[in-house]
Order: structure tokens, then sequence, then C-alpha cells
């Protein structure tokens, strides 16, 4: 019996040793399968029977960190990225370099090309009048303008867009190519619906009208008689058919009492600052800008050595009249300096130029009435007052009239860049509404020439280097 109890106590020894065995193997084998199946961060011996990096189970210990490099468009990482231990299972790929759907870099249709702000701010584009400034600038609406290249080196040329700024074209003309070549230093659109463009256009013309289908017509040709033979700088019509041209470069003035198909001799000289006046100016005074209102003429000008002037609306006969304001003449605050920009509307008369004597830009503002005789009357804004332009030698080239709002542009002669101003308490203050970088002195602007407000409020402006800008 001894020997057979020793047989059992050996045999079941063999069979526990056995059983131990086969759980040691089973535990390797599951030790195998890789998966996190409670969450704790340890492998259970459970199985999803994928081996994929892209299963459940997160948190592994493992210091193997997976290497999902795709990311997301938002800059965050892909959240399946977790620590597996088997380094087996880390090197499928195929569902991580899926870059389909993961590194898809394709921007968000406009966001990198759309540049219309979404709220109040600048929008700058290009036209094609490249050059220090832009002479010539008319818009119907906010979306059509035109440009006319004048005075610059390459100054030729005539443009419009359609489409706010954004693209700009040579409009179809009958004849064709006039306008490729020509000069143009002022657009205006007349009550009768024409396109009146004046310059130097082609030959002996100076002053041109374009219908809205292309069709060019002569109003002014120039003729070789003292007095008419001259560049025009600008041209005004009014609703009766009344109309001035005034010299590019001297103090010559040409008009006439009614439209006329004959665009030589139906023009007539006039010499309104040498009449017999009170306001008689010796030597004369040049015109540097026009603008009619409500049939009434409004001009300014002067020249370096004279005190800036403004030309108050006194056509009453058959010949052109002005009475001339001289600002800014006498006492204490006198200087010489021209001015360079007017506008008009029924509220307000808005003038820009320059302090020649203390290289200032200046503003004068008056209400649209019958004291604007009265030099007294005037406002005056020196530019310098802004805090962004106080230590600046400045200029102001444009002026824009709207609703209850007024703007002054320019430049900073000095460094050139250039600034626009806005006033919303009729020119008593103005602020500076150019765009700056963070901490800049100089803004983003190239120098500002010309400036307009559409009727809905929207302010354009334009100037050297083809800078063509929409503020909303």
């Amino acid at each position: 019996m001894r020997f057979n109890h020793s047989l059992d106590h050996n045999s079941v020894s063999l069979r526990l040793l056995a059983v131990a065995a086969l759980m040691t193997f089973a535990n390797a084998c599951t030790m195998l399968d890789g998966d996190d199946d409670d969450g704790s961060g340890f492998d259970t011996g459970g199985s999803n029977g994928s081996g994929d990096v892209g299963g459940e189970g997160s948190g592994d210990p493992d210091a193997t960190t997976e290497t999902d490099a795709t990311t997301e468009p938002d800059g965050t990482t892909e959240p399946d990225a977790t620590t597996e231990p088997d380094t087996t299972t880390e090197t499928d790929t195929t569902t991580e370099t899926d870059t389909t759907t993961e590194t898809d870099t394709t921007p968000e249709p406009d966001v990198a090309e759309d540049t219309t702000p979404s709220g109040p701010g600048w929008t700058i584009y290009a036209h094609p009048c490249v050059g220090n400034r832009t002479d010539a600038l008319h818009c119907d609406d906010a979306d059509t303008c035109y440009v006319g290249c004048g005075t610059t080196t390459t100054g030729t040329g005539f443009y419009v867009t359609t489409d706010g700024g954004a693209t700009w074209t040579a409009p179809l003309t009958e004849p064709e190519d006039i306008l490729a070549g020509a000069r143009v230093n002022d657009i205006f659109r007349g009550d009768d619906g024409l396109l009146y463009i004046a310059g130097l256009i082609t030959g002996p013309t100076r002053v041109v009208s374009m219908a809205a289908d292309g069709t060019l017509a002569e109003v002014w040709n120039s003729r070789p008689t003292v007095g008419f033979n001259f560049t025009a700088g600008s041209f005004r019509r009014d609703s009766t058919g009344r109309a001035v041209a005034e010299s590019l470069t001297g103090v010559d003035v040409v008009y006439r009492n009614a439209d006329s198909a004959d665009p030589r001799d139906s023009w007539l000289g006039a010499r309104f600052w040498d009449d017999g006046g009170a306001d008689d100016v010796r030597f004369g005074t040049q015109i540097l800008a026009m603008e009619v209102h409500r049939d009434e003429f409004w001009a300014v000008g002067s020249t370096i050595s004279q005190p800036p002037m403004v030309m108050v609306p006194n056509w009453t006969t058959d010949v052109l009249d002005f009475t001339i304001v001289q600002l800014a003449s006498s006492g204490l605050s006198a200087f010489d300096g021209e001015l360079w920009d007017i506008d008009v509307n029924n509220d307000i008369v808005i003038a820009g130029g320059v302090n020649q004597n203390a290289d200032v830009g200046v503003i004068f503002t008056h209400p649209n009435d019958d004291t604007a005789s009265d030099a007294a009357t005037w406002r005056r804004f020196n530019v310098n007052r802004v805090s962004t332009l106080a230590d600046a030698s400045t200029w102001v080239s444009g002026v824009c009239a709207g609703d209850g709002v007024l703007y002054a542009v320019g430049r900073e002669s000095a460094e050139s860049w250039g600034f626009v101003l806005r006033s919303t308490d009729n020119g008593q203050t103005f602020e500076d509404i150019s765009p700056y970088a963070p901490g800049a002195t100089e803004s983003s602007f190239e120098d500002i020439s010309r400036c307009v407000v559409a009727d809905d409020g929207t302010l354009i402006v334009a100037g050297a280097a083809g800078q063509f800008a929409v503020y909303r």
C-alpha cells in the first residue's frame, strides 16, 4: 500500500505541474493581445481582435506615445492618440496616415482671398494709374468708379471699375483708343447723364463727353490764342448747359453760357480776377479745383505766394464771375498757401490745402449760405491738431463731404505717407482714421490725393502708386 500511495501522490504532483505549465502558457498568450479591457491602463487578457491603434482603450503607461502627427485645421491634435505597450500594433499606420480626411489644408472658401472687412474698416486695392498721385477720381456709386492718369510721368489712360475697385478695365469707346493716350486731370458726371473727361485728350481736344454706350464727343478744343491755349485742369457744367474749364498751370479760364455743337468758337475767355471789382487780385489767381452745386459754381486756388482763396458763386449775368474771398490774408494768423480741393453739399462747403509758411495742412469749412463771401465767417482747422500728425509736415490734397460727415485726405510731405481725416461736427474737430500697424507712427497708406463719398456713405480714396481704398 505504501507503494500504491506513493504512486498516487506522484501522479497528483505531475498533474499539478502540468496544469501550472498550461496556465503559464495561457497567460503568456493573453499578454500578446495588447488590449486594455478594463480601462485601468493594463491589459487584463480580454480581446477586441483588431490590434488597430484606432481601437478603444487609452492611458497606457508605456512611454512610447502614439505618433499621430495629423493635426486638425484648428490646430488641435487628433483625440484618438493613445500610448500603447505593443510596438507591433503601433506600426499599423493605415488609419493614422489618412491625409484625405486629416491633413486637408485647402483653405475655407474666400477665407484667404476675401479682403472685405467684416465690420467698419478699410479694404485696399490698386488701380492702373501708377505714379506719385491720382489726379482724377469720380464715383457714380460705391461700385462704379473712374480714375484718370494725368500729370504723373506715366500719366496716360482712363479706367473704370464696376466691382468697387477689385478689378479695372479701360472702357470701350467710339472712337476707340482715344483715352488710352490721354492725360486725364478731371472727371465729372453732368446733370445730363454724360461723363465729362478733361485734360490733354488728343490734338487740340481738352474736354470730351462720354455717353453710356461709350460714344465720345468733343466739348472744348483749345486754339492758338492767348487765353485759349492750355491743358484743362478741371471742368464743370450745370443743368442749364453753362460750363467752365480752367487751366492746369495758369490763370486762364474759358466758359460758355449754353451747350453747343461747336467745341471751339462757342467758348469765351474770362478774367474774373481783373474785372474792376473790389475783389480783384493783381496778376490773377489760379483755380486749382472747381465744384458745381445747385447750378452754382464754386472754386478754390491761389499760388504759393498768395493767401488761400475761395471763389464764391457770383455768375449772375452772361459773363462768368466769382466773388474772390482771401482767407488768412491778414493778422497774426495770415499765411500764404494754396487750396487744392473743394466739395459742396446742401449743408456745408469744405476746402483743403496747405499753409506754406508752416508746412502744415489746413481745412476750411463754412455753412452753405449767403455769408460765405465774408472771410471772417470761415472756420479753419490746422491738421497738426490731430495727435498722429502733430509733428508732421502735412499737405491736404483732397476733401469730400457726406451726410453729416466730412473727410480730408493728404500726405506727410517729408516722409511720404498718406492720411485720411474725418469730422462729424462740421469741421470743428477731425480724427485720423488711417490704418496704422501696431506701434507704427506712419500710416500704411501711400500719399492720398482724392476722396469721394458715395450715396450710401462709403468713403473711397485714391493716391500714389495706384492705391485705391474703400472705407465702410
